[in-house]
């Protein structure tokens, strides 16, 4: 999970805390209103594998393929892909049970958004996003394709476990937050 200035880390970290086993944390060390090492580590105690720090957690799939490499030794069967603004389903354990039994690789969800005054904002993303992939060694962002699922997997809808279930996106929870989101994807990518 990159941690970034998003003031609902700990309530989206918490919705996998009785779902995994461990977590990889990577903080923006170019962003002051990022947690401190000692928040995340008393935060997550036992449970935090490793703490990576580095710059701009959105700078393409750096940071994704960062995330993997303490992966390579710890051999996870399932990792999940969450930002620490998205929370997880009350059922997503159950989903992740269903998933791993299945023949799928990637578990592929949509957004629901999630507002203080319940205003009607565009959905962000707008398509569905890789949550969750089956552990091999060969994993890899390189060539990052879009929607956070990782190669050898790539777009290949018959690898695709597509989750009746939505995640919680905080992004446009205020309209000020909105707003910065907005402006962000917009330079990025074009817009929303």
């Amino acid at each position: 999970m990159a941690i970034h200035s998003s003031p609902f880390w700990k309530r989206c970290a918490g919705t996998l805390m009785d779902v995994v086993d461990g977590f990889v944390i990577r903080l923006n060390a170019d962003d002051p209103n990022t947690p401190s090492v000692k928040e995340i580590e008393d935060f997550f105690g036992d449970k935090l594998i490793i703490g990576l720090v580095s710059g701009d957690p959105t700078d393409g799939y750096t940071w994704r393929e960062d995330m993997l490499e303490p992966l390579h030794e710890i051999r996870p069967k399932i990792v999940i892909t969450t930002d620490s603004d998205e929370r997880v389903p009350f059922l997503f354990r159950n989903e992740l049970d269903l998933f791993e039994k299945s023949d799928r690789k990637i578990l592929m969800m949509s957004a629901e958004m999630e507002t203080i005054d319940g205003r009607d904002v565009p959905l962000y993303p707008s398509k569905p996003h890789c949550r969750a992939f089956k552990w091999t060694s060969q994993v890899t962002y390189i060539p990052y394709s879009g929607y956070a699922y990782p190669n050898p997997y790539g777009w290949e809808p018959s690898l695709m476990y597509n989750s009746e279930l939505k995640y919680g996106h905080y992004a446009f929870y205020t309209k000020e937050m909105q707003k910065e989101k907005t402006e962000q994807a917009t330079k990025k990518y074009g817009g929303l």
